[in-house]
């Protein structure tokens, strides 16, 4: 214990009057006997005896009262060990800087770090003193102004909500920079409210004014905070178990310190449709994959993966969109027919494109001969596929090519009825490359192993062929008998060989025609001149063909979107209005200005996970939905990496000083006067008490006769 005055404690020296005094006051009569009242003194013993206790703790209670009224004067206090920074009070320039981001919604003990963040920041502010001009920043705003108006700062900091954004530390250290570089205070500090971690503190951050300490305040207070965590989740189609299959995998990563072992639960809309467990090693990520039929959903089926909830719950659900895939009108033009069904050349190309259940398959298949073409309307399908035909016809050649410029896509596969000279001449604008001469290794030309071709070469980077692994043995183990060879060709920028044969032939050609697009195949598509047919590779590369020409192919991912970014919707002429709804009530608005002779309109800081849809309103105040507008939002996975960084890394922070107080061990002043206030009038009480039955004792003891 310590004073403030300790030359006040020669005030203790008054607690020698009481005891004078009482010396002074005691009776000093002669003593004369007299046998009259040395009855009445034996009959008063009892009394007598109570008189002279309370005297002597009346005494004993001025004597104290004087005491304590030194020790008062002198301002006795002690101290202790307390959480935070050592502060001093006075003229200062302060910039807080609180950590709202998605890591700061950790529950540790029953309260976010934020609320302890800002508890922290509140008694700081107390603590520096009215004088002190402090500016409140957070990680996700990182504006704000140098103020004396505490008052005021308190309340925005009591006010300071929880963001699902990631810290962007570097931001509001810009931003203190500024603030602290036109301050006329000598002493200048910043304090960083937040747990120490990588999301927080990342290794890139630097900050670089000399004389401005820097202290980070972990509201963790050390505690290692372990978290778990779904960190991404993609879609891709599955046509094992239907054409409107798909194929859910989700990334769950550990980042605590011990491995888990967690319970993830599949959600399309509000039904729960799979469940599965994932064992994860502490430090480590894996995958966990569902496979989900969404024939009973809309085009757009809205899915979301969910993890036991922990101590950071905000990423334990990710969301996606899931195209399930509209239908495509395709017309199958047979060139080869035959009353035997499995003998048709479309019978195996039928089978691929409408497996099973018709309503599953996402196509819708009209099949004609080339002498029913003239009476189709080509104008209603998306897709036309001409297997083995003979040479059109000019006027259906000028018909199918101009459906093609308009958009069109068109398939066209070789065979026996095919004339490579024939096509030159007349149907060269349906052609991606002109033909040569047909390659028969049956004939006596052998090439490559059992005298038959294989593919070898895919450009796995195409549409087509992005659902195949990199071996896609259900492609490579087909043999082929015949081919089409092709011709020389100069036009190459509108034109690319998706596969090749064994021996360099061509075995697949992409061509572009105006808005749509043309496939040569130089191969039948039914048995005649290759076994491609019985080889599981057929099925997906018929489906993934149709759907790139139709302008539909599957797509590996949805359109996803990290919470704080923006994002680009595409809009036309006809626009007057956008609108997109979100969870939570979320609703923005487009319109005017925002849309008016532009070709895309930006939103502008997303800022609540889940599912977003759009809906347009044309200049007649139609309102559409605009389902492949629609996307998902969810938490940056770096908010998720909580591990602490190491010391190291905090030192390398500043130029300045590097304080490192977060977990206590400042010493606090206590004031130890009021409690001593406190006896005093508890004494006070006591010697009142005291004075009252010692002056009614004495005067009962004169009263008696």
């Amino acid at each position: 214990m310590s004073f403030l005055s300790p030359w006040m404690l020669m005030g203790l020296l008054g607690a020698l009057v009481p005891i004078a005094i009482h010396l002074q006051g005691r009776q000093k009569a002669k003593v004369v006997p007299f046998a009259a009242l040395d009855f009445l003194i034996g009959t008063d013993k009892r009394v007598a005896k109570r008189l002279v206790l309370r005297q002597i703790l009346q005494l004993v209670t001025r004597v104290l009262i004087c005491v304590v009224i030194a020790l008062i004067l002198s301002k006795p206090y002690g101290s202790c060990s307390s959480p935070g920074p050592v502060v001093s009070r006075g003229p200062q320039a302060v910039v807080i800087i609180i950590d709202n981001s998605g890591a700061a919604g950790y529950r540790l003990k029953g309260r976010t770090l934020l609320k302890s963040s800002i508890a922290s920041a509140i008694d700081l502010v107390k603590r520096l003193g009215p004088e002190a001009e402090i500016a409140l920043l957070t990680t996700t705003d990182g504006q704000g102004e140098l103020t004396r108006d505490h008052m005021a700062l308190r309340a925005q900091l009591r006010a300071t909500n929880l963001t699902s954004e990631r810290a962007d530390t570097a931001r509001a250290l810009h931003r203190a920079q500024q603030l602290l570089s036109g301050s006329n205070h000598s002493q200048k500090s910043i304090y960083i409210f937040g747990a120490k971690t990588r999301s927080l503190l990342p290794e890139s951050l630097s900050f670089g004014i000399e004389g401005v300490s820097i202290t980070v305040l972990d509201p963790a207070q050390g505690h290692f905070l372990a978290n778990t965590a779904i960190t991404d989740v993609q879609v891709s189609a599955d046509n094992s178990i239907g054409n409107r299959g798909a194929t859910i995998s989700a990334e769950v990563a550990n980042y605590g310190e011990t491995t888990i072992k967690q319970t993830l639960r599949l959600q399309v809309g509000e039904q729960v449709v799979a469940r599965g467990e994932v064992e994860v090693v502490a430090g480590q990520r894996k995958q966990k994959k569902f496979s989900v039929n969404l024939s009973d959903q809309p085009r757009l089926a809205e899915v979301s993966v969910h993890l036991e909830p922990d101590g950071l719950s905000a990423d334990d659900v990710r969301y996606l969109v899931a195209d399930a895939r509209d239908q495509v009108a395709v017309l199958l033009i047979n060139g080869d027919p035959h009353t035997v069904r499995h003998e048709d050349e479309l019978y195996y190309l039928e089978a691929a494109l409408r497996p099973g259940d018709q309503s599953e398959s996402g196509t819708t298949l009209t099949v004609c001969t080339a002498d029913t073409l003239a009476d189709v309307d080509i104008n209603s399908f998306d897709v036309a596929v001409l297997a083995n035909v003979r040479s059109l016809p000019d006027s259906l050649v000028t018909r199918l090519s101009g459906w093609v410029k308009a958009g069109g896509g068109l398939l066209v596969a070789v065979g026996d009825q095919v004339d490579a000279d024939s096509y030159n001449q007349n149907m060269a604008p349906l052609l991606a490359q002109s033909l040569r001469s047909r390659l028969d290794l049956l004939a006596g030309r052998k090439t490559g192993p059992g005298g038959k071709l294989h593919l070898s070469k895919l450009e796995s980077d195409h549409p087509i062929f992005s659902i195949f692994s990199t071996d896609a043995p259900g492609l490579y183990n087909a043999s082929f008998s015949q081919i089409m060879l092709l011709g020389p060709t100069t036009e190459v920028r509108e034109r690319r060989v998706l596969a090749r044969y064994d021996n360099g032939a061509a075995a697949l050609v992409e061509a572009r025609k105006g808005a749509g697009q043309l496939l040569l195949f130089t191969s039948t598509l039914d048995r005649d001149w290759n076994d491609l047919a019985i080889h599981p590779g057929y099925l997906p590369l018929m489906q993934q063909s149709v759907r790139y020409l139709a302008a539909k192919p599957l797509q590996d991912q949805s359109q996803q979107v990290i919470i704080g970014e923006s994002l680009a919707l595409k809009i036309t002429g006809e626009d007057s209005r956008i609108e997109v709804r979100g969870p939570d009530a979320v609703r923005m608005v487009l319109e005017g200005e925002k849309l008016r002779g532009r070709s895309t309109a930006r939103l502008d800081h997303i800022s609540v996970p889940g599912i977003y849809r759009v809906e347009s309103v044309d200049l007649e105040g139609r309102v559409q939905e605009r389902p492949d507008a629609s996307f998902a939002a969810n938490l940056d996975p770096a908010i998720s990496d909580l591990r602490p960084v190491p010391s190291d890394g905090l030192r390398s922070l500043a130029a300045g000083t590097m304080d490192e107080s977060s977990k206590g061990g400042r010493k606090r002043r206590v004031e130890l006067w009021h409690a001593i206030s406190a006896g005093l009038l508890f004494l006070l009480l006591v010697e009142a008490l005291l004075s009252y039955y010692t002056g009614r004792s004495k005067r009962l003891v004169r009263a008696r006769p």
